[in-house]
């Protein structure tokens, strides 16, 4: 296996003078160069990014900055780019995403042009209109701005699974590789998701993760969760253990199984109404045990959102009941609580961070 081809890609930068800008698109061309992205999408990475970078610089953005995540899946390529600041917010957003309006003087046309050549697009601007932001922090955050674009290059196509998802995987600082992990696959209106927390940092736990995905690759994607966890712990016998939480969602029947084990977080807002998913403690991986696996299934709700972290990201904050049954976009939900949980840390372990929503 090539361990340094699946690492996920992260970087982040703060934009505040014409110079960084391009700073910003030669860190873009590069990881997009690095996960072998077409000369095409290549330079629709590099445009989106100069026009977020250019709009942080023209409108004086507070704590304006970008933030750069890819990573080879299977035979899909990901590179998301999300531009976050704490003001002064966009009035007139509408008019902003129609394609030819700019107002930054960027290289393109505006947030319409990056609208346009993403595979996936998701904006808010402030605490109410037509696009809000969530809200967490009360009237700290009123006039937050996100952006966030994906660009796809292989055969997957994420826009086709049943539930709206994103995630992000922040390898530790100084790390080469990183010792956490996320597996999804669907099958009709089934779709399979494992969080992986592998032991320790470094080449070792990355090998891990990658027999992990290997194994679960191999199972069908409407497997139970138990047994998908009872696979990898046979697999990692001889390898350093996990901690994992598996899903299954079944949006036809409206049922969530979930199996986990170990210290990754995870809490389901069904219908608005928090329920902790906490696994047994433990690790897979030396010790095969059916019983230190926590079951539970979930049943009879209408909508559900779903977030699932790694102890490397820190606390995530409870959400109000009217926050989980907006509308907004999971590419939001996840750079957004990204942001709040890490404010002021430092990133000295792996992090993962899973946001899904259904319906969609």
């Amino acid at each position: 296996m090539d361990l340094i081809a699946i690492q996920p890609l992260w970087q982040e930068m703060y934009i505040s003078i014409q110079a960084h800008v391009s700073v910003a698109r030669t860190i873009a061309s590069e990881l997009a160069a690095r996960l072998e992205f077409p000369k095409k999408k290549v330079a629709d990475i590099v445009l989106s990014v100069s026009e977020m970078a250019q709009n942080h610089v023209t409108h004086h953005t507070i704590s304006g900055k970008l933030r750069f995540f890819g990573q080879h899946y299977g035979d899909c390529t990901i590179m998301r780019i999300s531009s976050l600041d704490m003001g002064p917010g966009i009035p007139r957003l509408r008019k902003a995403l129609q394609d030819g309006h700019s107002s930054s003087n960027g290289l393109g046309s505006g947030l319409g042009c990056i609208k346009r050549i993403s595979d996936r697009f998701a904006i808010c601007s402030g605490k109410f209109g037509d696009f809000p932001c969530p809200d967490l922090l009360n009237d700290e955050l009123e006039s937050v701005t996100m952006v966030s674009a994906e660009f796809y290059s292989g055969d997957k196509d994420f826009l086709e699974y049943p539930v709206d998802f994103s995630y992000i995987i922040r390898p530790a600082t100084g790390e080469l590789y990183s010792g956490d992990g996320f597996y999804f696959n669907a099958e009709g209106a089934v779709q399979s998701m494992v969080v992986i927390d592998a032991l320790g940092h470094g080449k070792e736990a990355a090998e891990s993760v990658a027999i992990c995905l290997e194994t679960l690759r191999r199972m069908p994607a409407n497997a139970n969760p138990l047994d998908l966890l009872l696979e990898v712990g046979r697999a990692l016998v001889h390898f350093r253990g996990i901690a994992a939480h598996a899903l299954r969602i079944d949006t036809a029947s409206h049922v969530v199984d979930a199996a986990a084990v170990g210290n990754v977080n995870q809490y389901l807002y069904l219908d608005g109404r928090p329920v902790k998913v906490e696994g047994h403690s433990g690790v897979l991986g030396p010790v095969i045990s059916r019983s230190g696996i926590l079951q539970a299934r979930f049943e009879n709700f209408d909508s559900v959102l779903g977030i699932i972290s790694t102890d490397g990201i820190g606390k995530v904050p409870r959400l109000r009941v009217s926050q989980s049954e907006t509308s907004i976009s999971s590419l939001l939900w996840t750079e957004y609580l990204f942001s709040c949980c890490n404010m002021g840390q430092v990133p000295a372990d792996d992090a993962t961070l899973v946001v899904w929503k259904w319906p969609t």
